[in-house]
């Protein structure tokens, strides 16, 4: 269980520094496109072919390191505890929920076996101990 919430802890963590350096981006990955090529005019005898608009993805932000602890003001380092916990309170009620969902499932899967008799627990009652 410790492990467990030790790897929560460092996810959310994890997450929290990645939301940081995400909402502070403000530098595009790649440079804008070149506007479009036209083609050169067409002759008269031929019709004018249809030019396509050229389509720009947007660009993923480029990650930057997360700001050291000691560089914080009071005020964002509280906001970022703030944050962490609000996520932290988020993955254990989502992990509660699973675990739940995992649980019921189980049961439902393992009450089958059984009456197959394919599970661990024989169907129909239990033997009898031998005759002494």
């Amino acid at each position: 269980m410790r492990h467990r919430r030790f790897a929560a802890s460092v996810l959310v963590v994890t997450l929290a520094a990645s939301g940081l350096l995400l909402a502070k981006q403000t530098a595009p990955l790649l440079p804008p496109l070149p506007p479009a090529h036209q083609p050169p005019p067409a002759t008269p005898e031929l019709p004018r072919a249809e030019v396509l608009p050229v389509v720009s993805l947007p660009s993923a932000p480029v990650l930057q390191a997360a700001p050291k602890a000691d560089d914080l003001t009071i005020e964002q380092l509280l906001e970022a505890v703030d944050r962490v916990q609000a996520q932290k309170a988020e993955l254990e009620k989502r992990e509660r929920e699973l675990l739940q969902a995992l649980r019921a499932k189980a049961d439902r899967l393992r009450e089958r076996l059984d009456k197959l008799g394919v599970g661990d627990r024989p169907a129909g009652p239990p033997p009898l101990p031998p005759a002494g």
